[in-house]
């Protein structure tokens, strides 16, 4: 954008600072005693390291959280919790903010069932701890050492329960194994198809009496913990359709295990919803409450109805299918009609939405040859990486109508067996944050602190530049650099945050690619560093995936000062000028550490190099002025940025004179 210079602005130095290295005390939550639920103050007990002066809480749910002066040893704090009512249930994140770092996320299970302590004496079956139901009940587990449960039935009572432990994040393979007061077993269970390593449990009693539940890691690995929920609950799989189209209405069929299967739900959506996912609650049997969770999309949703005939499903692309294999060796057909060229991605959503399906995709031409296929079944499937969410991607050969067939991998099929696929056309790209060990899911900047991110793209069909911004619920936050060039697989971009960011503050951000002015905004994802720090866990939630925690510190990193030589450049057409920085460590350890430095405020037509200078210690930028270069004054800058041993210094000069002339 051109400006127009109106006098000499001295040159203005912002030191920037952000601090994430083992200097700074890091926060961390080994425990957590409490499970919230909407609608009330639920006590809270977090147990951790460094968790001491000023608290602040974050968590991806609206609540209000209120702390108590933590113990001594910042081992141990307890506080409150509080829900509004109509809270969405499900996992939900909280992260604990010093005033010097941020913690890691945690994730807590909102939910109203009345919550109980594991008693620490309950290792025998002399020693049961007596619940009354319904009930949950929070726990570690100790090894070898079995945790025992016992309650109270009547003849013909619906008794159902789940363990809570993968999908809370946690290290825990539960083995559940209930037996009646003569210790005959009435049932015993381990892995579920669409929980995974959860066990999930119903039986009718036999007869009225004392029921124990033995419950114990299937590995005999200590410290894993756990949330059981018992009762006669409804244990919802998922939905049915698991996405709805956001400014839309639906009806949803909660599927899964039910004394009764429940009625359909009319789900309305609000258009420009906040994330990705939302909670439908679900009160089968009075005091007993479960929940079904939806994914949210932009596109359109064609649904293929439930004992549909062998006929494909009309649609139109693009869009989001959806159905369920209700029968073992079901087969699904969609048809759409499409020219030659047409570029089309096609990625399926399974076990992310709690289905147990793994679907595959075979795409047909209008001859009925295949153009694409997912990986399961290519003909180097025994090289292919084991991907239970596959993708496709093709350019249609030729105008006419396309088939996609969908079946199950196994053969398997069900009620529960849902599925989702997501179907794009044209160029497109997608984004995901670096995973190493210098782009982190969590930062701490100091006062007007800076972060940088390495962003890769994949790219399908679009190779133009791609502009990175940043959304955030807190305003304020200002991007330096944010393209990726054209063609390019990755890039950086930097980041600033707002100037009455305060010590202990914490904030969430999301970075958004757009590769045009009309194109769909495309959303960074961290999968694969939250499935390296989890790998028990291989579909977070979905409000954790992309989301970057920043925190605020009131202290200071001063690694380097880099200031110019001149203020005023002047250029002319076919003449490059030179600017020289001249760079000064002011930390004996930065002495090798390079700078990374980002012109800004170029005018149009006028493109700028920058490079080693040839005395010790100094920089040049090099502008060059281009026919299309409009003469005048202007005001530009550069953004100087260093790092070492976790910590980070960014540099902002402003009011430099740019002159272009003849």
């Amino acid at each position: 954008m051109k400006r127009r210079f109106r006098g000499l602005i001295a040159a203005l130095a912002i030191a920037l600072v952000a601090e994430a290295g083992t200097a700074q005390a890091q926060p961390t939550i080994s425990r957590t005693i409490g499970s919230p639920a909407p609608g009330k103050r639920t006590p809270l007990v977090l147990h951790g390291k460094n968790l001491r002066g000023n608290l602040h809480a974050w968590t991806s749910f609206p609540a209000r959280v209120e702390f108590d002066a933590p113990s001594g040893d910042g081992t141990r704090v307890t506080g409150t919790i509080t829900l509004p009512p109509g809270a969405m249930p499900g996992v939900g994140g909280l992260a604990i903010a010093t005033e010097e770092r941020v913690s890691d996320v945690v994730y807590l299970l909102v939910d109203e069932l009345p919550s109980v302590a594991e008693s620490e004496n309950n290792h025998a079956p002399d020693a049961a701890q007596a619940l009354t139901l319904p009930a949950a009940v929070d726990g570690t587990c100790e090894g070898t050492l079995t945790d025992h449960f016992v309650f109270t039935a009547k003849a013909g009572q619906r008794i159902a329960g789940e363990v809570w432990g993968a999908r809370l994040g946690w290290d825990f393979d539960p083995l559940v194994r209930i037996v009646d007061e003569q210790g005959h077993e009435v049932l015993e269970v381990d892995d579920d198809p669409a929980s995974g390593a959860d066990a999930r449990f119903v039986f009718v009693a036999p007869t009225a009496g004392r029921y124990r539940i033995e419950l114990a890691d299937s590995r005999y690995k200590a410290g894993g913990r756990y949330r059981l929920r018992i009762g006669d609950l409804p244990l919802t799989t998922a939905a049915r359709p698991p996405v709805v189209q956001q400014g839309t209405s639906a009806e949803v069929q909660p599927v899964g295990i039910f004394a009764e299967p429940p009625a359909a739900l009319r789900v309305a959506v609000p258009p420009g919803l906040r994330g990705a996912e939302i909670a439908l609650p679900l009160a089968i049997t009075a005091g007993a409450p479960g929940w079904a969770s939806l994914r949210l999309t932009d596109q359109p949703v064609v649904r293929r109805a439930p004992g549909a005939a062998k006929e494909p499903t009309e649609a139109e692309l693009p869009c989001v299918l959806a159905g369920a294999i209700e029968q073992p060796g079901e087969e699904h057909r969609y048809a759409f009609s499409a020219k030659k060229g047409t570029r089309v991605g096609l990625r399926t959503l399974t076990r992310s939405v709690s289905s147990p399906a793994v679907v595959t995709l075979r795409l047909l031409d209008p001859a009925g040859k295949a153009v694409a296929t997912t990986p399961l079944v290519a003909a180097n499937a025994a090289a292919a990486a084991a991907e239970d969410e596959p993708a496709v991607a093709a350019v249609l050969p030729a105008d006419g109508t396309y088939q996609l067939v969908v079946e199950e991998l196994a053969g398997r099929g069900g009620p529960e067996f849902v599925y989702a696929i997501d179907c794009r056309t044209g160029p497109q790209f997608s984004l995901s944050l670096k995973n190493d060990a210098t782009n982190r899911l969590r930062h701490t900047v100091g006062p007007g602190g800076a972060i940088a991110l390495d962003v890769q793209c994949q790219r399908s069909g679009y190779d133009g530049p791609i502009t990175l911004t940043v959304e955030s619920p807190r305003g304020g936050w200002q991007v330096v650099g944010g393209t990726i060039a054209a063609r390019a697989a990755a890039g950086r971009i930097y980041i600033v945050p707002p100037a009455d960011f305060s010590a202990g503050e914490v904030a969430e951000l999301r970075i958004v690619g757009r590769g045009g002015d009309e194109a769909a905004p495309v959303r960074m994802t961290t999968l694969p560093t939250l499935r390296a720090g989890r790998p028990h866990m291989p579909y977070p939630p979905a409000w954790h995936d992309g989301l970057l925690l920043v925190s605020g510190s009131a202290k200071r990193a001063t690694l380097f000062s880099l200031l110019p030589a001149a203020h005023e450049v002047k250029l002319s057409r076919g003449k490059p000028a030179t600017l020289t920085l001249d760079l000064k460590r002011l930390d004996t350890s930065f002495k090798d550490a390079a700078v990374t430095i980002v012109p800004l405020d170029l005018p149009a037509g006028v493109s700028a190099e920058v490079r080693k200078g040839t005395a010790a210690d100094t920089y040049e930028v090099v502008f060059q002025c281009g026919q299309a270069a409009a003469d005048g004054d202007y005001a530009i800058g550069y953004f100087a940025y260093g790092e070492l041993k976790g910590q980070s210094r960014g540099q902002v000069i402003g009011g430099l004179r740019l002159v272009v002339t003849p």
